[in-house]
């Protein structure tokens, strides 16, 4: 009996009831384009806590060559730490939204640098405030 239950035929498409977690993956699938700068951020972090920088540059609005700027660290590592200070810098009052992904990306480049965190954080606000100034559009990233 549990075989007839669990099996479907393949051609047949099922329907699922609207749950908690049917929501959230279609909610997850919108374009991203259509959604603030916040949660686009939120939205790219990987796994691991990193962001690329292909994705936080398509949310600034540069190239990821600029945000990158032949640094040194990994590029995923330098636009990690370019990241927590944006989200720390501009987006303070959702603080409670994104503290929790702030700390796994914390660790996550105590894991993957071998720089000092408050230099590579020290680095990644100073290379912020230079986009600020070459790109003003970037200031537009606030909610």
């Amino acid at each position: 009996m549990m075989q007839e239950f669990c099996r479907s035929p393949s051609h047949e498409k099922k329907t699922l009831a609207p749950t908690r977690h049917n929501l959230i993956t279609v909610n997850a699938k919108e374009d991203l384009t259509t959604k603030d700068a916040f949660s686009q951020i939120i939205a790219y972090q990987k796994f691991d806590g990193s962001w690329q920088a292909s994705d936080i540059a398509s949310v600034l609005k540069i190239s990821a060559d600029q945000l990158v700027n032949n640094q040194a660290e990994a590029d995923s590592v330098f636009v990690t730490s370019v990241v927590v200070v944006l989200l720390r810098e501009h987006f303070n009052d959702r603080a409670l939204e994104w503290d929790l992904m702030v700390t796994k990306a914390i660790n996550f480049l105590k894991m993957n640098s071998a720089q000092d965190l408050d230099k590579l954080l020290q680095a990644g606000e100073h290379h912020l405030g230079t986009l600020r100034a070459q790109h003003p559009s970037i200031e537009q990233c606030r909610r």
